[in-house]
């Protein structure tokens, strides 16, 4: 299944790298640019491991291994948080985790 984007992997850099210029705080910066805090922290979070690579939306939906599955909340379970799993492994969403 084939998905379109909300925003581009261009507009949500240039808003991270105008957030990371600034002294505004998460909240403020996200709400003013009409977003919400968990959006524009999970960009931030890609774009601290990823840059740029880690903005861009998949086309598709992508299938995971059950190892790879099992790696992940292995690593969730030994402590790591879901906001630094979803960064490192890109992920669109806690449920592949948290569910």
């Amino acid at each position: 299944m084939s998905r379109k984007p909300t925003y581009s992997a261009e507009f949500k850099a240039d808003l991270v790298l105008e957030y990371l210029s600034s002294t505004e705080s998460v909240r403020g910066f996200a709400h003013r640019n009409y977003l919400s805090e968990w959006t524009f922290q999970k960009w931030l979070d890609k774009w601290r491991v990823h840059g740029l690579s880690g903005l861009i939306t998949k086309e598709s939906n992508t299938s995971y291994s059950k190892e790879f599955k099992r790696t992940v909340v292995t690593e969730h379970l030994s402590g790591k948080s879901l906001r630094v799993l979803m960064a490192e492994y890109k992920l669109q969403s806690t449920s592949l985790i948290s569910s």
